[in-house]
């Protein structure tokens, strides 16, 4: 069942990278109009499919055929969970349940002999199920009685590969349905980031441009503090005023190039997908030996160094970001207070300390220069 489980896999990766964050996206299926599907939904179907994979098998029939009645419990009944979870997922991706007849003769099978082995209708027996202990290890047998041949005995026989067959085959015509429709809705998208990254190229009205991200990108605004909508419209209009501004708009246009690039890729990779390179990149590591004097540092340990203080910054950073009392604003303007520009950015901070648009503005602006500085300072 492995290339049933890829298959699955794979769409839950469109779920996941796509469906989950564009709205453009949930409005090609039933995501945007059922608030059930907005919970753990999919991820339930998901993990229920993925626990009882292990189960479709024959390997515990030929393992312990004493337990072969609990075996042929085990493979029907986890056929049957897989046949509505299957109708479940076509119903998420906005698709026709499946037929009876590509679900027969397993459905058939395991409503005999576990969903209703003895069956009346209005209090009138219709047929009943006697299990055959004597089945071989490589089949399910048993004996059927019907109202409609005179309750006489009939023997029923699947193999147990033929079993597994019929719902490999199930499975795999389904799931190939879903990824057809993935691969026809992200077609469209596609375009959509087409037209979005000729936007960006030809410096359209950022007003415009912000509008077309909100519909085809709306995840981006909600990747970083200064990606909020309001505030980029806010740090645009401002951004002759101070460099802080500009550069946040430079950032968001960065990004939102990037975005648009990978989602491109992550399409085609998904309708076109090409198999990796399996020959490996050779790295050539030298080590040099050197005489150390006392007061001299090798290399490696000069390189450990430079790789902690850069630790140390970015974590004294964060912390400035969360507005953390021990590694905040005066913590940084004693550090850098021979730095007026990053002095200067800092008081902008403290000025507006509940102003989250211009503290992450003007934090965004200095945070490179004071990476810089401290490696800088490190050298010297």
């Amino acid at each position: 069942m492995e290339t049933e489980k890829n298959k699955l896999h794979k769409i839950s990766d469109a779920w996941n990278y796509f469906f989950l964050e564009t709205e453009f996206l949930q409005k090609q299926i039933n995501y945007a109009y059922d608030e059930d599907i907005k919970t753990n939904y999919y991820g339930d179907i998901l993990h229920y499919f993925l626990d009882t994979f292990g189960l479709i098998t024959d390997e515990n029939f030929k393992k312990s055929p004493d337990n072969h009645v609990f075996n042929a419990i085990g493979l029907m009944q986890s056929i049957y969970i897989h046949q509505d979870l299957m109708d479940e997922l076509l119903y998420i991706f906005k698709l026709p349940a499946s037929v009876l007849k590509d679900k027969t003769p397993n459905r058939t099978i395991r409503n005999e002999l576990i969903g209703h082995p003895i069956r009346k209708l209005k209090n009138e027996l219709q047929s009943s199920v006697l299990f055959r202990f004597d089945s071989p290890t490589n089949a399910i047998t048993y004996v059927l009685y019907e109202k409609a041949n005179n309750f006489k005995g009939k023997i029923v026989n699947y193999s147990t590969d033929s079993i597994i067959k019929n719902h490999s085959a199930f499975l795999n015509k389904y799931f190939d349905v879903m990824l057809r429709k993935i691969c026809a809705v992200f077609i469209r998208y596609n375009k959509k980031l087409d037209i979005l990254s000729k936007l960006i190229e030809k410096g359209v009205a950022f007003d415009k441009l912000l509008n077309y991200a909100k519909q085809f990108a709306e995840q981006i605004f909600k990747s970083h503090y200064i990606f909020d909508y309001e505030y980029l419209l806010d740090y645009y209009q401002k951004r002759h005023t101070h460099p802080r501004y500009q550069n946040a708009v430079d950032q968001f246009l960065i990004n939102l190039k990037e975005f648009v690039k990978d989602k491109q890729e992550a399409i085609e990779q998904f309708i076109n997908p090409k198999e990796l390179s399996s020959s490996e990149i050779e790295t050539v590591v030298r080590i040099r030996y050197i005489t150390l004097n006392e007061n001299e540092i090798s290399e490696e340990q000069e390189v450990d160094q430079v790789r902690k203080q850069k630790e140390n910054i970015h974590y004294e950073l964060s912390k400035l970001a969360e507005r953390n009392p021990v590694f905040g604003i005066q913590y940084f303007k004693r550090k850098f207070q021979d730095c007026p520009v990053i002095f200067a950015e800092l008081l902008h901070m403290e000025d507006n300390n509940h102003d989250d648009k211009e503290y992450y503005a003007a934090f965004e602006y200095i945070k490179p220069q004071i990476e810089y500085t401290t490696s800088d300072l490190f050298y010297k």
